[in-house]
C-alpha cells in the first residue's frame, strides 16, 4: 500500500509512482524497499 497516496498495489505492478519526488513515508515505504530489492538482483544477475 502506498502510503503517501493511499492505495494498493499488487506484487506484479509494485513500482513507485512518485520516485523522482520527496516522500516523508519512503524510509519506511514497503513499495521503494522492493524496488531497491529487484534492482539488486537485476544487477546481480546482469554481472
Amino acid at each position: 500500500m502506498c502510503l503517501k497516496h493511499k492505495y494498493y498495489l499488487c506484487d506484479a505492478c509494485l513500482f513507485c509512482n512518485d520516485a523522482a519526488f520527496y516522500c516523508k513515508y519512503r524510509s519506511s515505504c514497503a513499495i521503494h524497499f522492493k524496488e531497491k530489492e529487484r534492482r539488486k538482483k537485476e544487477r546481480r544477475e546482469n554481472e
